[in-house]
């Protein structure tokens, strides 16, 4: 049984147990709705789950399942409602004492958050606008860009809303500030890449690395953690594998899908990896 276990959550991503809980929970779900369904809430949910954990194309779930393409774009699309709606807000700063509670102390404040960004391909737009407003210069392509943080254990605390790729992690991180900066106790720094020396330059308290190699080694030791986090959350290739969602006819629609998966595989590796 173990094995099978196993097994399961390589080709879904979770454990036998999680998936068994989120799909009581979306039997709950859908008993508020009048829908006709020709899958069971176990099939629905395997179909959302690899769409997640895999990201294959609808065509290929469709020969699977033996059906057409247009019932698994509406059944992956309401597992992703469903998950976004039930798992949102589990991914929340708190209060300062639960910030606090893996931190690094220094002169006398603590540094209880990391901060990076993170790129995910998108496919190109025919019209030269969308064009330049989704190429990323730091990483030459087109992408959706998001900025996240974390606490020093590696929990998700915050994640921005999704911004197209000409969008850099300072000019997000200024676009954002009233909804994490602000709430932060003066006494708390937050360690990042030398990305955002622009915003320690204008005295955020945001510590990047200097010209002390002591203080680079400690500062890399710890900043390492939100990219082992970036890295899980990749392993799901719905946050890795180029979205492809056509920008021309759904530029929202994607910004909106792109956060939503997002949330919701934060919240898996959270709590569920």
């Amino acid at each position: 049984m173990k094995m099978e276990e196993e097994h399961f959550k390589e080709v879904i991503g979770v454990s036998l147990d999680t998936f068994g809980m989120f799909v009581e929970k979306y039997k709950s779900f859908l008993n508020t709705r009048l829908l006709l369904h020709h899958f069971s809430p176990t099939d629905e949910m395997i179909i959302g789950f690899l769409h997640l954990w895999h990201y294959p194309t609808d065509a290929l779930i469709a020969a699977i399942f033996n059906v057409d393409k247009k019932s698994i774009w509406r059944i992956r699309n309401r597992i992703i409602d469903f998950l976004f709606q039930y798992l949102h807000n589990q991914i929340s700063l708190e209060n300062f004492p639960t910030r606090s509670l893996c931190c690094w102390p220094i002169f006398n404040s603590l540094i209880t958050l990391a901060i990076d960004g993170s790129e995910q391909p998108v496919v190109t737009s025919t019209n030269k606008l969308l064009d330049a407003e989704y190429y990323s210069s730091k990483k030459h392509q087109h992408s959706i860009n998001k900025l996240v943080l974390t606490r020093l254990d590696g929990k998700i605390m915050w994640m921005s809303n999704s911004f197209s790729g000409s969008n850099d992690d300072v000019s997000i991180a200024r676009a954002t500030r009233c909804s994490w900066y602000d709430f932060l106790t003066p006494t708390e720094y937050i360690i990042g890449d030398s990305g955002f020396d622009p915003l320690s330059s204008d005295g955020w308290r945001i510590l990047t690395p200097g010209s002390n190699t002591e203080f680079n080694r400690l500062l890399s030791s710890h900043r390492i953690i939100i990219e082992d986090i970036f890295a899980k959350m990749k392993s799901w290739d719905i946050c890795s594998k180029c979205i492809r969602m056509p920008l021309l006819k759904h530029e929202e629609d994607v910004l909106d899908y792109h956060d939503k998966v997002w949330r919701i595989v934060a919240v898996l590796v959270n709590n569920f990896c």
